[in-house]
């Protein structure tokens, strides 16, 4: 049996009365415009509307998850907007500069200046290039607080606003598509669970533990966007859920 569902296919399934847990991807897909994807996150989540779904479950790890990577992007963006202005500096003093959604949430150009001391300068580069995703946001952030204490507070505004995004979401979930949301919490048994899907079906922990919250909380359906689940390996007796993904 074919527990895997791409997105083609699951346009044409029937969600009616079914319950669906949402990976963190799928969640992050939906909130960033630059996304492609979240197009297709928006018009599957129309159709579950549609059909009248259950329910929404989102595992606790996955709420932290989403918040962690919604923070990290911003830092990152602030990042790269603070060297594109070096750069410009360097080429021209002349050129006009609009300070970008990150940049005002840390109060302006002398905080992210500040933090871009402490990040590795080829990483912003390869990233504004598209060479890398990522820099080492934490330890950035650590040294800026360590060396620049009384400028904690600048840093308040960043870290509210990835709450209040995921905040929005749920809310956007509920109000405006009327799903009931269930919020699903880890403990031994599906910690177990996980470990066993670690090895079956060769999975990161984190992936493990996603799958495992589905599974043990008897959900019909698991919305993701990792390609990790693209493999005929989920087609196991295992798994009595399907794995709705849309890589």
């Amino acid at each position: 049996m074919k527990n895997v569902l791409e997105y083609e296919e699951a346009l044409g399934i029937d969600f009616g009365q079914a319950s669906i847990c949402l990976d963190a991807c799928f969640i992050l897909a939906f909130l960033d415009s630059n996304d492609f994807r979240g197009d297709a996150v928006g018009n599957l989540m129309a159709k579950w509307q549609a059909d009248g779904v259950e329910k929404i479950g989102i595992p606790y790890q996955v709420h932290s998850e989403v918040i962690h990577n919604l923070f990290k992007n911003n830092v990152i963006k602030a990042l790269v907007a603070a060297k594109k202005f070096q750069l410009n500096q360097i080429k021209s003093r002349k050129i006009k500069y609009s300070l970008t959604e990150e940049e005002r949430l840390f109060g302006g150009q002398k905080v992210t200046q500040d933090l871009l001391r402490f990040a590795p300068m080829q990483t912003i580069t390869e990233i504004i290039n598209g060479r890398r995703a990522s820099v080492p946001v934490s330890n950035i952030l650590k040294e800026y607080k360590k060396i620049f204490p009384k400028s904690r507070p600048s840093l308040t505004s960043i870290y509210k606003s990835a709450l209040d995004k995921m905040n929005q979401f749920i809310s956007t979930l509920t109000n405006d598509f009327g799903f009931k949301v269930e919020w699903l919490v880890l403990d031994q048994n599906i910690t177990d669970i996980a470990e066993s899907y670690m090895t079956l079906f060769q999975l990161e922990i984190f992936d493990a533990m996603h799958l495992a919250s589905s599974q043990y909380n008897y959900y019909h359906y698991f919305a993701t966007l990792d390609r990790d689940f693209v493999h005929t390996l989920y087609d196991s007796e295992k798994l009595t859920l399907k794995i709705v993904n849309i890589a």
